[in-house]
């Protein structure tokens, strides 16, 4: 529903914002007097601005993102020294989408989580970061143990949980995590090669009480941080305080193997995204035989990605099931005539129960039905 906000001066009123979209739980209101987007759920309020960056994220009121830390814009990509803006953002369902000739990120906003599908679109290496608050104090790597933050130190952990207060944010799909940057904050970086698509999967949530502990214990010992620490990243002598930018990642050396993997994995894709466009119900089929064929390359995750979506759309969700479920009946029918040919009828009649109890709707679920009504009757006589 439209959102709408009125401020009364003398004899004078203003309208601050007006147009906005609820889809499901998610409600997205475009305030038009500063051109931002405003994104609430149930578990977290967010703001893209103008510039396509997404630039505050709050979780249960506490604040995890700093954009107003030197050229800090909360979450933005970084090239040529500088934050790249992207003009023009899209709205549709419960997406945003901006771009530029550079780059490009779409976000998906979910009741309970975020995607974001970054899009490096130029043939420069580009570096897309989060700068987090500097009241996010504690993290947790992917083996479970808690960190101090700011870390001290560049860890190579693709998946992070931040706490601030009673409220958590996980984070997947990035490269590293560093800092401190600007005296206190954290970065989470992700390095895009030249054409490189990424999804990054974000989660909001409450801290457990098992980890309320767990968070007393890591911020009492500051030295549960094992890892050795490197120099902190420091401002450039000579500048002003936090106007230095995070500093990118080296780009690792190429792979000859794993670049003709992800060659053949983006032919794929863009076979299957064609087919999809065509006809969604084997795009799916084909999406998911990219995700599973060439698993852990780019395409694969995007493929896997929009697999999901079509199979979340309801309309195409319940065609896709149907299909799934004809194919599994097929399979079972196939089965069962073979015991039926080497005449071990009990198999053959339990196969034939599964596909008149579970796939009903299914075309052969008419022919199993007969088949185990013939299978009964020769049992009759035989008794």
């Amino acid at each position: 529903m439209p959102t709408i906000r009125l401020c009364c001066f003398g004899m004078f009123i203003f309208t601050l914002s007006s147009t906005g979209t609820t889809w499901a739980q998610v409600e997205i209101a475009h305030i038009r007097f500063n051109n931002r987007w405003s994104i609430t759920t149930d578990n977290y309020k967010a703001t893209v601005a103008a510039d396509g960056c997404l630039t505050n994220l709050k979780i249960d009121g506490e604040e995890f993102f700093a954009p107003k830390v030197g050229i800090s814009r909360g979450s933005y990509f970084f090239a040529n020294n500088k934050p790249l803006a992207i003009t023009g953002v899209i709205h549709k369902g419960n997406r945003l989408t901006a771009e530029n000739s550079h780059v490009s990120i779409q976000y998906q906003f979910d009741n309970d989580h975020m995607t974001w599908t970054l899009m490096n679109k130029s043939d420069v290496p580009t570096v897309f970061v989060i700068v987090l608050a500097k009241e996010v104090t504690v993290c947790q790597d992917p083996r479970g143990s808690f960190y101090i933050a700011p870390t001290g130190a560049k860890h190579k952990w693709s998946r992070t949980t931040w706490y601030r207060g009673e409220s958590q944010m996980s984070v997947s799909g990035n490269d590293t995590t560093w800092g401190p940057w600007s005296k206190n904050h954290q970065v989470i970086e992700v390095s895009l090669a030249k054409q490189e698509p990424r999804t990054l999967t974000i989660h909001p949530g409450k801290v457990s009480k098992n980890v309320k502990a767990k968070l007393k214990l890591a911020k009492t010992f500051k030295t549960k941080n094992k890892t050795p620490k490197t120099p902190a990243v420091e401002d450039k002598p000579g500048t002003k305080p936090g106007t230095n930018p995070p500093a990118p990642a080296p780009v690792p050396k190429p792979d000859p193997i794993r670049q003709k993997r992800e060659a053949a994995a983006k032919r794929s894709l863009d076979l299957a995204m064609k087919i999809a466009a065509k006809d969604k119900i084997k795009g799916y089929f084909r999406l998911q035989n990219v995700a599973k064929q060439f698993r852990g390359t780019k395409a694969a995750n995007v493929a896997a990605q929009m697999a999901t979506e079509l199979k979340e759309d309801p309309k195409t969700g319940r065609a896709i099931r149907q299909t799934i479920n004809e194919r599994d009946a097929v399979d079972l029918m196939k089965f069962a005539k073979q015991y039926i040919a080497a005449k071990q009828y009990d198999k053959a009649y339990d196969a034939l129960t599964k596909i008149t109890r579970n796939f009903r709707t299914t075309r052969v679920a008419a022919e199993a039905a007969k088949l185990r009504n013939e299978i009964r009757d020769k049992r009759k006589k035989s008794n």
